[in-house]
């Protein structure tokens, strides 16, 4: 697929997803149907490189739409708040709408659901010391209160803004284990968003014995496919069960992300096969 065809895919999918955090969370929190009225008719983004680290994709993605948007003006973007000795917290968007300044903190993210998935701290990234819990708690007492610190509060007021609302813009999906998301029986804590992006996770041995698998093809998903849903994997790239396995055994990492493909390459789910050993570590 065309860099610029892939991100105005990724574009329409990080503005139009459903938000990760619930809205009736706290005023902070947009509800979908915000996001779906951000509006994409301005002329597409100045086409340029966009970073593969996929956090730093989403931030550059938002911030060149931005830059077209007639409904919005970015103010700063990355504005790091330093005192002598540290440094306290970055602004990663200020943004004028419709007259308010709003601070936006942005973030995708990617968890697995173990054991108590009404817990927060049940949902583990990719990276097992990642949790959702975490992330959602650093978010919300430290990123999101980032303006009312003094520090800040001195730097804002010397640049002449003062900012009046926060956001946070926060995308990504949670993964069940794989026989409850078959069974649509889908749990999970108070904060999330109802409707939610979700998918599946499987252990290397349910994954390889499951027979919901037998016959279908997979296209392994590096992080820069992370984001939109796959319209059209080549055929050079569709791999079957016992070839995915292998393709994940060889890599040497502890989860592979995969899309289930239909007969003509379009993604109808998508999942992580996982470790023994990261699941061990999420115990």
């Amino acid at each position: 697929m065309p860099e610029q065809q892939h991100s105005l895919r990724d574009l329409s999918w990080a503005l139009h997803s459903e938000p990760l955090i619930d809205s009736s969370h706290g005023p902070e929190w947009p509800p979908g149907e915000w996001f779906r009225d951000l509006d994409l008719q301005d002329p597409a983004p100045p086409e340029g490189t966009v970073p593969t680290r996929l956090g730093l994709r989403f931030e550059q993605l938002i911030h060149d739409w931005l830059e077209v948007s007639s409904a919005f003006t970015c103010l700063e973007n990355n504005l790091p708040v330093r005192t002598a000795e540290r440094t306290i917290g970055e602004f990663d968007l200020i943004v004028n709408s419709a007259g308010v300044t709003e601070h936006w903190e942005l973030a995708v993210k990617f968890y697995l659901g173990t054991s108590d998935q009404r817990d927060l701290d049940c949902w583990f990234g990719p990276n097992p010391t990642d949790t959702l819990g975490t992330k959602l708690r650093r978010l919300e007492q430290h990123q999101m209160q980032l303006s009312a610190h003094p520090a800040s509060a001195a730097l804002l007021k010397a640049m002449q803004i003062e900012v009046e609302r926060v956001r946070g813009f926060v995308k990504g999906r949670l993964f069940y284990p794989l026989p409850l998301f078959l069974a649509e029986t889908f749990v999970y804590p108070e904060a999330i968003n109802p409707n939610h992006h979700r998918g599946w996770w499987a252990t290397m041995a349910d994954f390889c014995h499951h027979d919901r698998f037998s016959a279908a093809a997979f296209c392994h998903l590096p992080k820069a496919d992370w984001l939109a849903e796959l319209v059209a994997c080549p055929q050079k790239q569709r791999k079957s069960k016992t070839e995915t396995l292998k393709e994940f055994e060889a890599s040497g990492r502890e989860t592979w992300h995969v899309a289930v493909l239909n007969e003509s390459g379009t993604e109808t789910s998508r999942g992580f096969i996982v470790t023994p050993d990261w699941l061990a570590q999420t115990r």
